[in-house]
């Protein structure tokens, strides 16, 4: 029975290494069927709005105007034209419905896997050792959240452009050519402009350059694996090219996140950012061994908040990479090159350099990090067996049983993302106190008019580990709907007060964003019909467009809103302000709304009406300058400026 396991063993191993193509597609279809469920999967109100949902950048589809505006703004700050061209892509040829763009996030990642397969079996000869690093890194839970998340598209093309550029960089190096540099560095700048995280390459491709190319010592034994020497210099050198397209993008991305980066006051390197980091590097060690409680979004804990037992854990991670890696440099060099691997890829979401989001750390971060930590421990675990003299069915065995866990835990979790409300209530079952959890939940709660729960959860919020300063006004909203007068004063004037971290400015003037609720793709693009029309001061146009989207809609809140502007235009005061009611009865929660309610009952003489409208933006917006001057202006005595 030893016998014929070990004989179809070296069968399998004999065909796959002369039909490396075919095993390539094959994991791409084991990948591909294990995410399918991913399809059935909707929107979520976690920046799916802002990148898909009601951005008019993707719904027009593909375009002449959509490829010069995708190219050339910064979208929810990020700038990523390829990412916005893929989701206009989308819409063009499958609609604006999720599951499209659910495909092709699915097709994407099983395309990176076998392009993965392809530049290891190359570069290490080892067709069996390179499909488990494959298997083990397309299939862990920890990929879930960049798979199945619309928003994270920036992650499955980043990644396929990666895997194009290791392919081409093994070509390269066996064939040297100007051409093949050339095509290594379009596939950085593909996957640059898709998500500008990619910045460690040129130090990546150095590591395999030292294995399994082998490029920076002589060959040993006709090693078919190694590619021809060369010396440090030439290895650094071609690297200077590539080294200044990352130079670009960092400019690039510390400009447009400029808005929502922590200033040092508020996150200190040595109080915040550098013990999240080592927390983070052990919680990521933590999630590969065991993949429970997976949720979207760890709140960064603040500074001096952090846990001693987690920095002190991350320490010895960091300390067991690299001694392990300096013990086994000769024997087994594929750990050192892939824990340092692991390491430089975590390098810039660690925020090390600056803290940029509200995040800890998150699953998504782990997308590249985990190929070079899979090859350290599938050539680790394999120069174990054969020292061991184990039976050589164990390994793949092993790696069989490891997937035969995994693949259900990424079923559950790919159920988890089925929609917003799914998602917050597991991240508040794992995760209790997740003030961001508690906010997005409040929300749906106050759209849907339970004020006492949205009370709950908005409060939840702020008492969490760290409150967000930014749902007070959130808060006073509830509390001034519910005839909390006094306290929704007292929270406005909070909020005034102590507006917070430069991030936290930032969201409180863009808290109106991925408040709405989901609305029906052709009243959104009716709408938007009618949108262009007003700029066009085609009134009566815009007004019949915006009657349409309210007919497939009638809680669209921004198509009523647009009706009160097109009706303002034309002088129809009193009808705009019906229009303007049913858009803040539709979304109380948008400063807008009111502002426009209120000028429009200021135009007719009714102040004390647009003195309470204006009270109530506020109450939602502290920061609405707008609101502001007309609250001053409301008050102002008769014939003062």
């Amino acid at each position: 029975m030893r016998q014929a396991i070990r004989a179809a063993i070296r069968r399998a191993t004999a065909w796959a290494a002369g039909h490396e193509r075919a095993v390539a597609g094959l994991l791409a279809i084991v990948v591909f069927a294990v995410f399918l469920p991913s399809l059935g999967r909707g929107f979520v109100n976690w920046d799916d709005r802002v990148y898909v949902c009601d951005n008019p950048l993707v719904l027009r589809g593909l375009s002449w105007e959509g490829v010069r505006r995708a190219c050339t703004e910064v979208v929810y700050h990020n700038w990523a034209p390829l990412t916005i061209l893929s989701y206009q892509a989308d819409a063009t040829f499958f609609g604006t419905g999720p599951w499209g763009f659910h495909l092709t996030n699915v097709v994407l990642h099983a395309a990176s896997s076998a392009l993965l397969y392809l530049a290891l079996v190359r570069m290490t000869a080892a067709p069996g050792r390179s499909a488990a690093v494959t298997l083990l890194f397309a299939l862990h839970p920890l990929r879930v959240e960049s798979v199945t998340w619309v928003a994270e598209r920036k992650d499955v093309l980043s990644v396929l452009f990666l895997m194009l550029a290791l392919v081409a960089y093994e070509r390269t190096c066996r064939r040297p050519s100007v051409g093949g540099h050339l095509a290594v560095a379009a596939a950085m700048l593909g996957s640059l402009l898709s998500k500008a995280t990619l910045v460690t390459l040129p130090v990546l491709l150095v590591l395999l350059d030292v294995w399994p190319l082998r490029r920076a010592a002589s060959p040993r034994g006709g090693d078919p694996a190694a590619c021809p020497p060369c010396s440090w210099r030439r290895l650094v050198g071609e690297k200077l090219p590539l080294l200044g397209l990352a130079a670009v993008f960092v400019a690039i991305t510390i400009a447009s996140q400029s808005h929502v980066t922590e200033a040092e006051s508020q996150m200190p390197l040595l109080r915040a950012r550098l013990p999240n980091a080592l927390e983070s590097i052990a919680v990521y060690l933590g999630e590969t061994l065991l993949p429970l409680g997976l949720h979207p979004i760890h709140v960064h804990p603040g500074p001096d908040r952090w846990s001693p037992g987690l920095v002190a854990a991350g320490l010895a991670c960091v300390a067991g990479l690299v001694t392990g890696g300096v013990l086994l440099r000769d024997r087994v060099p594929a750990v050192p090159v892939g824990a340092a691997w692991f390491l430089v890829a975590l390098s810039p979401v660690l925020g090390i350099v600056k803290q940029q989001g509200f995040q800890a750390h998150a699953d998504r971060f782990t997308y590249v990090p985990h190929i070079g930590l899979f090859l350290a421990v599938v050539w680790g675990a394999a120069a174990l067996a054969e020292r061991l003299r184990l039976p050589g069915w164990l390994p793949p065995a092993a790696v069989a049983a490891v997937l035969a866990w995994w693949i259900p835990l990424d079923w559950r979790q790919i159920a988890v993302w089925t929609d917003s409300n799914t998602l917050w209530s597991h991240t508040l079952a794992v995760d209790p106190a997740n003030s961001i959890a508690h906010e997005m939940s409040g929300i749906d709660a106050y759209l849907a008019r339970d004020y006492p729960t949205a009370r709950g959860h908005f409060v939840a919020a702020m008492n969490s580990r760290r409150g967000r300063l930014y749902v007070t006004p959130r808060l006073a909203a509830v509390c001034f709907d519910m005839g909390d007068l006094e306290e929704a004063r007292r929270l406005r004037q909070q909020a005034l007060m102590n507006p917070g971290s430069q991030m936290t400015r930032w969201l409180v003037q863009h808290m109106r964003q991925g408040i709405a609720p989901a609305v029906d793709p052709e009243a959104r693009r009716v709408f938007e019909e009618g949108v262009a029309a007003l700029r066009e001061e085609r009134v009566e146009s815009a007004l019949e467009a915006f009657g349409r989207a309210v007919a497939l809609a009638p809680d669209y809140a921004a198509a009523h809103d647009g009706a009160g502007l097109a009706l303002a235009r034309g002088g129809r005061d009193a009808e705009a302000i019906d229009a303007w009611r049913r858009a803040v009865a539709a979304n109380p929660l948008n400063a807008d709304y009111r502002v426009h309610l209120a000028q429009g009952l200021l135009r007719l003489g009714r102040k004390a009406e647009a003195v309470g409208e204006l009270d109530a933006a506020l109450l939602n917006d502290p920061t609405d300058a707008v609101a502001l001057n007309l609250r001053l202006e409301a008050e102002a005595p008769a014939g003062e400026p």
